[in-house]
Parts: structure tokens; sequence; C-alpha cells
């Protein structure tokens, strides 16, 4: 064979995009979220979003949260 083909790159199906919420931190807070978050085992995004939850629950904040 002389002709060689060449694979196409398969397209890439790209998920809904999402919003990106930073929190600035002293190095001693990061240090002591990451402990609570290996205490709890789980992550810190899920920890905080836990987190924010049962502040919200406890101050009254009734409104549905939706879907990270």
């Amino acid at each position: 064979m002389t002709g060689a083909t060449m694979a196409t790159p398969k397209k890439v199906k790209r998920k809904a995009s999402y919003a990106t919420v930073n929190i600035k931190a002293s190095p001693a807070w990061k240090a002591w979220l990451d402990g609570l978050a290996i205490h709890c085992r789980t992550d810190t995004s899920k920890l905080i979003d836990r987190g924010l939850i049962l502040v919200a629950k406890a101050e009254g904040y009734n409104v549905e949260v939706p879907r990270r």
C-alpha cells in the first residue's frame, strides 16, 4: 500500500459550563478545611456545599438548593 490514512480526531462532547467560586483563605485556614474534609471522609467542595445548606436552613432560607 502506498497511501496511509490518518485517523481523524473524535469530537469531544462538552459538558454544561459551570461557574467557579473562589474563596480567599490563609494557609492555616486551608489546612484546617482540608483536615475537616478528611475527618468527614469527603472533599472540600462537597463539605462546603453541605455546610452552606446547613447554614441556609439555620438562617431560615428555604429556597430549594439547585443541583451543583
